[in-house]
């Protein structure tokens, strides 16, 4: 099984957490398996575990980001939305993993665990998060129906999958063709979610059994990676 890791960062984000990041991939992660870094905006010389990949993710990004339609923040995690996208179209192999620039690597990572959290009748493996409120400028925290989110600091996608290509044709229309009312917020996770719902639950494992909001730190991964978000950030910084 070829496994490629992907992430995203710009200048300001490789300064402060992004570099921990990679130098905490290359020192853990096996030898064969690289860390695609899409970096915006600054120079990354590869190396046998670092690919740098730039930032040129194609015109259905370059449409969105120029459009007057959506907010900073919802273009800003739309960055790596398409990013991804731009992974699955590019980079051959048979697992493709996503981890946040803020995530660092502890030890070395269990590959066998990793692999049998997403075996050959898996599509993705990620950890799922239902939300039954949303913010509004306005009134503040207001409730809504159940909405199924993902937390995508981390998550395991099966490109070899029957199912892999509508999966990325689905998510990918949602970005193409505007903000859905399946969705809490228009960012990736929700997006991510929003099309995982959109196929039968047999082809998922959600690894968040907690349900936790800040979710890396709960599940069987905690032991080989720390998502510095949130107050661990804010701490570990």
């Amino acid at each position: 099984m070829k496994i490629a890791v992907v992430t995203s960062m710009h200048e300001p984000y490789y300064n402060g957490l992004g570099k921990t990041c990679i130098d905490t991939f290359e020192k853990y992660w096996p030898d064969g398996i690289k860390l695609h870094v899409y970096n915006e905006g600054f120079n990354l010389s590869p190396t046998e575990k670092i690919q740098p990949m730039q930032f040129e993710l194609g015109p259905d990004y370059d449409d969105f980001y120029m459009s007057t339609d959506y907010k900073p923040r919802v273009k800003q995690f739309a960055k790596k939305a398409f990013a991804w996208l731009n992974a699955y179209d590019n980079i051959k192999c048979d697992r493709l993993i996503w981890i946040d620039a803020d995530c660092r690597t502890l030890q070395e990572p269990n590959i066998e665990l990793l692999a049998s959290m997403c075996p050959d009748n898996i599509l993705s493996a990620h950890m799922g998060i239902w939300y039954d409120h949303t913010k509004d400028p306005k009134k503040g925290l207001v409730k809504i129906d159940p909405v199924y989110s993902v937390e995508t600091g981390f998550y395991i996608f099966n490109t070899q999958h029957e199912k892999a290509n509508d999966f990325i044709r689905q998510y990918r229309d949602y970005y193409m063709n505007g903000f859905s009312n399946k969705m809490r917020r228009y960012y990736d996770g929700d997006v991510y979610g929003c099309t995982v719902k959109d196929f039968d639950e047999k082809y998922f494992y959600d690894f968040n059994i907690k349900g936790a909001k800040t979710a890396l730190s709960k599940t069987e991964l905690k032991d080989y990676f720390l998502h510095l978000k949130g107050k661990v950030k804010k701490e570990k910084k």
